[in-house]
């Protein structure tokens, strides 16, 4: 992030200290985002989501073992982790990220798990040139995600809306991300939730590479 970034991000937060010329304009990013848990991640998005979840793992599991080859099954040797990843990898991007996200990059799968092996070192600090690996995963994501937030916006502008509302294929899952077009349109608190996280981050002023660090984090999460 920015170092503007950080410093919205940084208004109403618990810290140790603060720097000097230390300025709060009421700004509480951190605090509206952890409010918008219960709304969004409870009731009817959550059975959403959750529905959307097993249907993308019981698809999943019969490519793997078609039913109309279960008599002729023999016995067979392979890696159940790996498997378990293959499968539940796909079905929590898609309940909570929507699908157009593989339209752009589709080897996100195999990308959360390369991001998960250099957390860590990213955590650190170290500098690039001593983990180039690690920050060009971490840049890998930063472009995509991104391109797929403006994607989804443009998409949304023209109409191309899905069925549910508590979940559609360019954002996924309301907790997610919210058209900030709906949200100026009115001041309705059930509109005000509804993809709730690219709002609260576009309204309090995020840059958009602030924007794509918070989702790869929640994507990696």
């Amino acid at each position: 992030a920015t170092k503007q970034d950080v410093e919205i991000l940084e208004m109403g937060a618990q810290v140790i200290s603060r720097k000097r010329g230390y300025k709060d304009d009421g700004r509480r990013v951190l605090l509206e985002l952890h409010n918008s848990l219960v709304p969004d991640l409870t009731g009817k998005p959550l059975e959403s989501a959750t529905a959307i979840f097993v249907k993308v793992l019981c698809e999943r599991i019969d490519e793997r073992f078609p039913a109309e080859e279960e008599s002729s099954y023999e016995w067979e040797v392979f890696d159940l982790c790996e498997y378990v990843k293959f499968v539940w990898t796909r079905a929590s991007t898609i309940a909570l990220f929507g699908t157009y996200v593989y339209t752009i990059w589709p080897d996100v799968e195999e990308w959360i798990w390369r991001f998960d092996k250099h957390v860590k070192t990213l955590i650190t600090g170290m500098p690039a040139i001593f983990s180039p690996r690690a920050y060009a995963v971490r840049e890998e994501a930063l472009k995509m995600c991104e391109q797929w937030e403006s994607d989804a916006e443009k998409a949304h502008a023209e109409g191309d809306f899905g069925e549910d509302p508590q979940w559609d294929p360019y954002w996924g899952q309301r907790y997610v991300f919210l058209t900030i077009s709906a949200y100026l349109a009115t001041n309705n608190t059930s509109i005000r939730s509804w993809r709730s996280r690219a709002a609260l981050f576009k309204r309090n002023g995020l840059s958009a590479q602030a924007r794509a660090a918070s989702h790869i984090a929640f994507l990696w999460g």
